[in-house]
């Protein structure tokens, strides 16, 4: 029972820093994609400061909606919600403490990233990390067809009238 504990809990930790790289390449995706293809070092010194409270809101909100519980077995629209809601609510705040850093930042000269950024890291982590949960249902999925194909799954039975 322990042995399952600990590798349900390895699973989760490797789940979250899953979703730490997504958050960060969505963010840098998103800064490529608007300025045509091509990463301008202006645009990668302002996202570099930002990085570290940007992943810290949305792994505290995937947290705070539970996303690593369950690792996603029962996936359904409940969990969908949970991780387009808190994607969503992390964006508001990036951008809510973003756009405060700017303005109490005009007199040490820091630029706020762009909006549409925001808008695309949001689809981003959306379509990643809600993918990558949905890869990892269908391939326990996978998985348990295929022992069920070569016999090795054990079979339930229940015993009626002993007693």
């Amino acid at each position: 029972m322990k042995k399952i504990l600990t590798r349900a809990r390895i699973q989760q930790i490797l789940m979250m820093l899953v979703d730490i790289v997504i958050v960060n390449v969505s963010y840098f995706a998103s800064i490529y994609l608007h300025n045509f293809f091509h990463m301008p070092h202006a645009a990668v010194e302002r996202l570099v400061p930002r990085i570290a409270y940007i992943t810290v809101i949305y792994i505290g909100l995937f947290l705070s909606a539970r996303l690593y519980k369950n690792l996603w077995r029962y996936m359904g629209f409940l969990e969908l919600t949970k991780a387009v809601l808190s994607a969503g609510v992390g964006t508001v705040l990036c951008f809510i403490v973003d756009y405060v850093f700017m303005k109490a930042g005009y007199l040490f000269n820091i630029n706020c990233l762009p909006f549409i950024a925001y808008v695309d890291s949001f689809m981003f982590i959306v379509f990643l990390s809600v993918g990558m949960r949905t890869f990892y249902k269908a391939y326990q999925a996978m998985r348990a067809s295929a022992k069920r194909r070569s016999g090795v799954v054990n079979k339930n039975i229940m015993i009626v009238g002993v007693g």
